[in-house]
């Protein structure tokens, strides 16, 4: 789609033909419609193509997407971003999906203490699910099935309280299919945009959801949790599987699965404690999904 908006402006020239101008005008053009982040993504996703030509043709050009000023409009920096949900509202959802317990709500419950993004747990395979030791967990890394965004994506998360119940629930009533959440995949594929425009729909059919928020608002809620749980950022990190710096995060394995889960259950542990009301069911069903496992 970058591409087509790219060549739409600035017609399909041989490619040493193009110049800084027509950079600048692919910009102006977007920037009619669309959002300074959703620009910076277009070049983003043009701009390597002009540099593998550059470079493998050995092409005296200098890539004209390079530099290119983005102009900002004067709400940008006040525009709020994607609002993650009260704890409140979390434990709302928590409630909704077990009452409801279908495949559609243990995903959206599975998401909720896992800070992992849509596809990632859509996208599991029954072995990416690992329930019978001290630790159950998850396993998330690229499949046939559907990409991860990057290596630092690539990690085990820990299954604790509403996102255990979930996948045990997701895990029994799937064991005809190689998929843990079977009626999102279609012909050995994933449709992540109809997936989430379901979810999302029905989060706002239950009045769930504000309007900065989404299915996608679970994974901003995660990482304040952890804040507020006082959770070491490097755990933090490799929970959500978000980028971390330095040459020292590159060495060894990484953190033992029992740290995260401690970090993780020292979270629920902190948002007990926290003099708010807590729906009934959600203990309860937590409960229950730790009691099967000990078992």
């Amino acid at each position: 789609m970058a591409v087509a908006k790219f060549m739409e402006t600035n017609g399909d020239l041989p490619i040493n033909q193009y110049r800084k101008e027509h950079g600048n005008a692919f910009v102006e053009e977007l920037h009619e419609t669309v959002k300074p982040a959703t620009i910076k993504r277009y070049l983003a996703q043009v701009r390597p193509i002009f540099s593998t030509a550059i470079n493998d043709l050995e092409i005296d050009m200098k890539n004209p997407l390079s530099m290119i000023t983005i102009p900002e409009t004067d709400d940008d920096d006040f525009e709020p971003k994607k609002l993650p949900f009260s704890l409140e509202e979390l434990w709302a959802i928590q409630q909704r999906c077990m009452e409801v317990d279908d495949e559609f709500r243990w995903m959206i419950a599975a998401l909720s203490n896992t800070g992992a993004r849509l596809s990632e747990v859509a996208g599991l395979h029954r072995d990416e699910v690992f329930l019978g030791g001290d630790v159950p967990y998850i396993h998330i890394n690229f499949s046939s099935l559907r990409r991860i965004k990057n290596t630092n994506s690539m990690r085990t998360v820990p299954l604790v309280g509403v996102s255990l119940w979930a996948v045990k629930r997701a895990y029994e009533a799937s064991s005809d299919s190689e998929y843990l959440f079977p009626k999102v995949v279609r012909d050995g594929s994933y449709d992540p945009k109809t997936t989430s425009n379901s979810l999302n729909k029905w989060v706002t059919n239950q009045k769930l959801r504000g309007p900065k928020q989404s299915i996608h608002s679970l994974r901003h809620s995660m990482r304040d949790r952890l804040r507020n749980s006082y959770c070491p950022p490097d755990i933090a990190y490799r929970i959500g599987g978000w980028k971390m710096g330095g040459v020292g995060e590159e060495y060894g394995l990484g953190h033992h699965l029992s740290v995260l889960h401690e970090a993780m259950l020292r979270t629920l542990r902190t948002e007990a404690a926290s003099g708010k009301e807590m729906p009934a069911l959600i203990p309860r069903v937590a409960e229950q999904a730790s009691d099967k496992n000990q078992s």
